[in-house]
């Protein structure tokens, strides 16, 4: 039987060689558009309007990538995330904590907002993931019994936004020894949607009294444990914190899910290689290169505007460049940032 895949050898001069060259060519620019296109758009589809802070937490810092909200650690260390990337999550141990503090960026008060994170525990526990609460309003996500009716520890992922005590929330068990996605959307006059793994799991209607909202002035942003301070401190790992100051829709939960991916054209030694920050302000941070590599800056229109080589864990300076959509090119890699 002869194969779909044999070529024929032909006469030059004929009209089959002229039909080989024509596939040829289409095969190419087919392939192409797929990669400067389509990709691209995928890549470039991450949620960046509204965006107020995003800590990505690589290396182990607790810095702002995108702003000025900067917190401080309270012994949190440099962990492996969900991709096995070494140093780029932060761990908790039971004992430490983040503190973003009393920021206004996250006073929401009656205003709608969202955020984003992955997190891992290996143990039943009674732990905060974030908060900013105090008695009787404000916000928080935790480990324990579920919604914490009997203030034990559990196995139950507890999300819970307060107003003077009437709350919008659930409690939902969760796979210990895994990562998982969480993202909470908070429409004030509407209701509450509590994504976990991608996957829409709650929708509560409850209504607020619209008096004070989500008021939580003077009360710290907390990572690990409570606001109030030290306590109902959290064991496992935490990754990828994104908060917003509008609801997000399913679509954009569903690229925060994937935001790991990257484009990769053809197999290379370089898929370990990471960036940070992303979005970017005047430096790239590549981590993950075992030698010195030659590098190029594309862009959107796939025009090289800046060459040059880089080692792991030096930054290259792009603060000259002005805000848009880039391609950082090492050997057949290609990954999209933002600045």
């Amino acid at each position: 039987m002869e194969s779909p895949f044999q070529l024929h050898l032909v006469q030059p001069g004929s009209k089959g060689i002229l039909k080989l060259i024509e596939s040829f060519v289409v095969m190419l620019l087919r392939s192409l558009t797929i990669a400067l296109f389509c990709l691209p758009i995928l890549l470039f589809s991450q949620p960046l309007n509204g965006l107020i802070a995003r800590y990505s937490f690589n290396g182990g810092n607790v810095i702002d990538d995108i702003g000025s909200n900067n917190a401080i650690t309270n012994g949190a260390s440099p962990g492996t995330d969900r991709t096995g990337q070494l140093n780029s999550a932060l761990f908790f141990d039971g004992t430490q904590s983040v503190n973003i503090g009393p920021t206004p960026s996250f006073e929401f008060g009656l205003n709608d907002f969202s955020y984003s994170l992955w997190f891992r525990c290996d143990s039943v526990q009674l732990g905060m993931l974030v908060v900013k609460t105090n008695p009787s309003t404000g916000f928080a996500c935790f480990i324990g019994d579920s919604m914490n009716l009997t203030g034990a520890p559990g196995s139950f992922l507890n999300i819970l936004n307060l107003e003077n005590s009437t709350h919008r929330g659930i409690g939902i068990p969760i796979t210990m020894g895994e990562w998982h996605h969480l993202v909470v959307v908070h429409e004030y006059a509407q209701s509450d949607r509590f994504y976990v793994d991608n996957t829409l799991i709650f929708t509560d209607f409850n209504a607020y009294d619209g008096i004070t909202g989500l008021s939580t002035a003077g009360m710290d942003f907390r990572i690990g444990a409570h606001s109030l301070g030290n306590f109902y401190v959290y064991k496992g790992w935490i990754d990828d914190l994104h908060v917003y100051n509008r609801i997000l829709d399913g679509n954009e939960v569903a690229v925060l899910y994937n935001l790991e991916l990257s484009l990769n054209l053809t197999s290379n030694p370089f898929q370990t290689m990471r960036l940070f920050p992303n979005p970017v302000k005047n430096e790239i941070n590549v981590i993950g290169l075992s030698k010195e590599t030659p590098y190029a800056l594309v862009s959107q229109e796939g025009r090289i505007i800046q060459t040059g080589t880089v080692s792991d864990g030096l930054p290259i300076p792009i603060e000259h460049l002005p805000n848009g959509h880039y391609f950082l090119k090492l050997e057949n890699q290609y990954i999209a940032l933002v600045k």
